[in-house]
């Protein structure tokens, strides 16, 4: 596995942009809004990150977005930009576009409500994504829908469900651990979780993310809180030595903070858990 993360470059020139991921030890590039489809410099990065054995991981969604708002202005500006980042992840290698399935909330992309969970819903959705994909057409990159509690792709098999519904092969599933921990169950018995993931699903997985998460001990009802890795309550060395199976190349990615302080200290979290896992990443050069 690669790990991956923002770098934060002053001056960007693909030297000091791939200088920065060597810096870190991050083997994966991950794509944020200093990129866009088409600029003749990309092809410049590209080759400057591949000479230092650094792959182009995610292309991540760096506004908000939502491809089922129901707000018609707001979801046509939110197809559009999901089809250029689509577009970047391939013109680029990219190993995937990583992405939200979309929410009917009216407040928020990522929030939940009941109309999520219908088949109207989904249908609709099936629509809109399949959409996007037929007028990018992909060849070099996936589309990796996240795991979510927020809507019907709320477990591994509706994800899964869901994907074989676009018939596609340019479509695959991305696992964020503490997305899938919507449950005291699962927190507690993360482990478990995560070996029955990565048997069943593991071939079908491009990208991972990296982060924890913890339950408040002192409320019966379910309260978590991202935390830095190692200081939640997620089986962590169970997750590293499960993701450490999956092909070299596959990126694990940090996200959620803002500064490069906070980046680091979750980079540093992060290389005590590998440590204690006994596993070993790609490392750029």
């Amino acid at each position: 596995m690669r790990l991956s993360a923002p770098v934060f470059v002053k001056d960007m020139t693909p030297e000091s942009y791939a200088m920065a991921h060597v810096e870190k030890g991050y083997g994966a590039a991950w794509i944020g809004k200093e990129f866009s489809p088409g600029n003749a410099e990309n092809a410049k990065y590209v080759e400057t990150l591949k000479k230092h054995n650094i792959i182009i991981g995610e292309v991540r969604m760096d506004e908000p977005t939502n491809v089922m708002s129901p707000d018609p202005a707001f979801q046509k500006k939110s197809i559009e930009y999901c089809k250029s980042r689509l577009a970047l992840a391939d013109e680029m290698g990219a190993v995937c576009f990583a992405t939200l399935v979309g929410s009917a909330n009216p407040e928020f992309f990522g929030g939940p409500c009941p109309e999520n969970y219908s088949k109207e819903f989904e249908d609709a959705a099936l629509e809109v994504w399949r959409g996007i994909l037929n007028e990018v057409k992909p060849t070099r990159t996936k589309l990796a829908f996240e795991f979510v509690p927020f809507c019907f792709m709320d477990s591994m098999d509706n994800q899964a469900a869901f994907i074989d519904r676009l018939e596609s092969d340019m479509v695959a599933m991305h696992f964020d651990p503490v997305n899938y921990m919507s449950t005291m169950r699962r927190v507690m018995t993360s482990g478990q979780y995560f070996n029955d993931i990565f048997d069943r699903y593991g071939s079908r997985i491009v990208s991972l993310h990296a982060k924890d998460i913890d339950v408040d001990d002192h409320s019966m009802v379910t309260v978590m809180k991202e935390k830095f890795i190692g200081e939640g309550r997620m089986d962590y060395v169970t997750y590293l030595r499960r993701a450490a199976q999956m092909p070299a190349d596959t990126p694990i990615c940090f996200e959620h903070f803002w500064t490069p302080e906070e980046y680091e200290t979750q980079r540093q979290c992060f290389l005590k858990q590998v440590e204690k896992a006994g596993v070993s990443l790609v490392l750029p050069e």
